[in-house]
């Protein structure tokens, strides 16, 4: 289970950092400044963004299965659309869904935790999948550049398709953790002002600009 949210934990961090060292030839291959690059870095973060927002509530809503399969199919999809981009446009947008969907892997899988565990036992659970986030962003960059040694730059985003493909066989081994019963109703009124009303909170405030 550790492994499996451990990956689940991944897919944003990976998605960003093992697509850096492509960088220059993506820049060279669609004809773009590679300034203009980084905008697609930018929009994934929007994405990520964007998708933590939106995947909270869902999953309260309607489980953590069904969210989580939908969520990495569209990271998957997202992927082979970054593969085939023809020009800077399609990319950025691509990049966009692609961070959407890797987003509810990482809210779901805490989600999970918080299901399954409690107290120091959900500490710990939660410190080792941290430990995964971490590591990724360090060997992102190399794993990058070595798929560089042998492919185009396509070959990076079909990595990541395969690796949403893993990650989607792995999640729906996994139980259903929120039984029917404790899932609330709330729709998107309802989320908006929850969210509205932790926005108020003088420590949420604070954590939040520790993040930033």
């Amino acid at each position: 289970l550790i492994w499996i949210l451990g990956l689940m934990a991944a897919f944003p961090a990976l998605a960003t950092d093992f697509y850096l060292p492509a960088f220059p030839k993506v820049a060279a291959d669609l004809g773009v400044n590679i300034t203009d690059i980084q905008l697609t870095l930018s929009a994934s973060f929007y994405g990520m963004a964007v998708g933590s927002l939106v995947n909270g509530p869902l999953t309260d809503r309607y489980g953590r299965k069904r969210p989580a399969a939908i969520g990495i199919s569209l990271f998957v999809i997202a992927s082979i659309v970054c593969a085939l981009s023809p020009n800077l446009t399609v990319l950025m947008i691509a990049r966009f869904f692609q961070a959407v969907g890797g987003s509810a892997s990482v809210v779901i899988g805490r989600a999970i935790a918080r299901d399954l565990y409690s107290g120091q036992e959900m500490a710990r659970t939660l410190s080792s999948v941290s430990t995964v986030f971490l590591l990724v962003p360090i060997i992102g960059p190399s794993l990058g550049a070595l798929v560089l040694n042998v492919a185009t730059w396509h070959w990076i985003f079909g990595v990541l398709a395969v690796f949403g493909f893993i990650g989607l066989i792995a999640t729906s081994r996994l139980p259903e953790t929120l039984p029917v019963e404790l899932r609330n109703k709330n729709n998107v009124l309802q989320a908006l002002s929850n969210y509205r009303q932790v926005s108020k909170d003088r420590e949420f405030r604070f954590a939040a600009m520790q993040v930033a």
